[in-house]
Order: structure tokens, then C-alpha cells, then sequence
């Protein structure tokens, strides 16, 4: 599972291939400084719109082999201006809305 807390001075942070299930809207909370998040090969299947809401500076994100899907909303990258970098390979999105990524950077 997705640690309890994280330092909120942590910039980057890999959880590659541990088998995390879900995030909920608190597993990124505080967490202002970070930059570069990973992830990638785990179990994800929910993500909820807000889990990003507190990483506003997360310029790599690598979401890959994951089991998210169509939950991803307009909502899911908000003001995410900073984001250059992104990856959904792998996963069970079959569509995105419109203006999805309209905040990135």
C-alpha cells in the first residue's frame, strides 16, 4: 500500500512495481515540493481527481501499467502547469475527455 506520509520537503519519489492498489485524496497531501513521481507498475485501478491537487510544482508523473481507467476526469491533472512529462502506457483508459490536458504544462 501507498505510505501513511511522506516528508513534505520530498521532491522525488519512486513506488515503481509495488503493487499499490488505489490512492485516495490524501496520499499526496503537503506535498508541494515534489517534482518527480513514479508510479509505474503497480496495481492503481483508483485515482481520484484531487490526489494531485497539493504536487502543483510535479513536472514527471509515470502512471504506466496500471489499472486506471475511465475515472480519469478534466479534474484528474488540474493545475498541473509544471507537467512535462507524462505516462499512461499500459493502462485501461480507452478515452479522455475533452480539455483534458488543457493546465499542463
Amino acid at each position: 500500500s501507498f505510505p501513511a506520509s511522506l516528508p513534505e520537503d520530498t521532491t522525488e519519489a519512486t513506488f515503481y512495481g509495488n503493487k499499490i492498489p488505489s490512492l485516495n485524496s490524501t496520499s499526496l497531501a503537503n506535498m508541494a515540493a515534489m517534482t518527480e513521481l513514479n508510479l509505474g507498475n503497480n496495481s492503481i485501478a483508483t485515482f481520484p481527481d484531487d490526489v494531485l491537487s497539493d504536487v502543483t510544482n510535479l513536472e514527471w508523473l509515470n502512471m504506466g501499467n496500471n489499472k486506471v481507467g475511465s475515472q480519469l476526469t478534466v479534474a484528474t491533472f488540474q493545475g498541473l502547469t509544471k507537467l512535462e512529462y507524462l505516462s499512461l502506457y499500459n493502462t485501461k483508459i480507452t478515452s479522455l475527455p475533452d480539455k483534458m490536458f488543457l493546465d499542463l504544462g
